[in-house]
């Protein structure tokens, strides 16, 4: 917590600085009458001398330093319009104690919410972020994935048959308890949200339930408040009653009403929405920049958090490379509706992938394909890379798989891909 709080006190002064420096500028852009009472009875060599005594004749960068140096000896100058050569540092004194004492209480009062930037949470973002800045909280989210981040917290991992995925989050929980935040929120979800495209909306086990092993296995956890609770965003009328229940748990003393919480609910479910619509309408801007310029596309399909850079290697890129334009699985599988599936379609984000297929298929059009990411330990892929290979070949479409992990040689990645599409000219 100190860490963080000298982080953040010195954020301030930097903030504090170039705010006063910006404003003491724009008002050098000031007409020259807003710097007397009494500009209309001055001469003009009242007003020069004016000008002259208070610096205001000099270059502005000399002005900008003889500022800042007279107002670290406390000296502000005179006003010369609330009170008529009054301190100004007289005036701020009599009112400077309230405005530091509620600043003060407002830094200590406010609690930090660590929020671990990984598998679902990585999706999840704006939707907790939304919820916890509503209530009054400051969020602090976990750094950008890299080595150096994994390996942090390699040495918590319990099993590494684990996906990488999984194995990061422990790195990305070490690295905000190193940042002295008061809460890790990092609740278990067995349900996602319904998108009417398969069975049930589950999360797959380790997105569900990975809280658990994190909570059993980081014993730096135990020096501050962990919330693992289970939690439904899928039943939107329980929700705020039963997050009000665990933050009051946490958090006793808050002082968050019921309504309060119901009101930040309602922000978070309209964030997400915003954002899920905005992740469609780029999709939809890059599908229309393919078809304008005759580029092949690519459904580069896996779950939200493949996203991370540290996780796919910059596939993406490489995808590029080859001359074609990438959009995500989440950015096509909403223009599909629920179809039958020879599987039990039960998870959310397996949905998805099934959706995006389905969509390839429907565009029948030879330049739009899909290639699959699939990590490393995921046992539950083993079910959807059948029924997703399954609707590309029944679709006549080339199903490519790529299996990612750790390892960050992509030197078989270039080759499946360079075969993929020369697969594809020749068609």
């Amino acid at each position: 917590m100190v860490q963080y709080l000298a982080k953040r006190i010195g954020r301030s002064i930097l903030t504090l600085f170039v705010i006063v420096t910006l404003v003491f500028c724009l008002l050098r852009l000031m007409p020259v009458e807003g710097y007397f009472a009494n500009y209309e009875k001055m001469t003009e060599a009242q007003i020069q001398a004016g000008l002259q005594s208070m610096g205001l004749l000099d270059p502005l960068p000399v002005q900008i330093g003889r500022f800042w140096v007279n107002m670290l000896h406390g000296d502000l100058g005179v006003s010369h319009i609330y009170k008529v050569n009054a301190s100004v540092t007289s005036i701020l004194a009599k009112k400077l104690p309230i405005s530091i004492q509620m600043g003060v209480y407002a830094m200590l009062l406010s609690l930090v919410i660590g929020i671990p930037m990984g598998l679902n949470m990585y999706e999840l973002l704006p939707f907790w972020y939304k919820f916890f800045t509503t209530l009054g909280y400051d969020v602090k989210t976990s750094p950008a994935s890299n080595r150096q981040l994994y390996l942090k917290g390699q040495h918590t991992i319990p099993s590494d048959t684990a996906c990488f995925p999984a194995k990061l989050m422990h790195g990305h929980v070490e690295a905000l308890l190193d940042e002295g935040v008061d809460a890790v929120f990092y609740p278990c979800m067995t349900y996602n949200f319904d998108e009417n495209l398969g069975d049930n909306h589950y999360n797959c086990p380790v997105v569900a339930y990975y809280p658990e092993v994190i909570s059993s296995n980081i014993q730096k956890l135990k020096d501050t408040v962990f919330i693992g609770d289970y939690v439904g965003l899928h039943r939107r009328h329980d929700f705020p009653g039963k997050m009000y229940e665990i933050l009051r748990r946490h958090f006793p003393n808050g002082t968050f009403t019921k309504k309060d919480v119901k009101k930040a609910s309602d922000a978070a479910y309209a964030e997400y929405d915003l954002y899920m619509r905005a992740v469609r309408a780029i999709g939809d801007k890059f599908l229309a920049l393919a078809e304008e310029q005759h580029k092949p596309v690519i459904v580069l399909a896996g779950r939200p958090y493949h996203v991370d850079p540290e996780i796919n290697h910059g596939i993406d890129g490489l995808i590029c490379d080859c001359g074609a334009v990438v959009v995500a699985e989440d950015a096509v599988a909403c223009k599909e509706k629920k179809f039958p599936t020879k599987v039990l379609n039960q998870w959310t984000y397996h949905s998805r992938l099934y959706a995006a297929a389905k969509y390839v298929v429907d565009r029948a059009d030879k330049r739009v394909n899909l290639i699959q990411l699939v990590s490393f330990g995921c046992g539950v892929d083993a079910i959807t890379t059948d029924e997703v290979r399954g609707i590309l070949h029944d679709g006549g479409k080339i199903y490519t798989q790529l299996k990612i992990d750790e390892i960050t040689n992509l030197g078989a990645v270039r080759i499946r891909l360079r075969s993929l599409f020369a697969a594809l000219d020749l068609q």
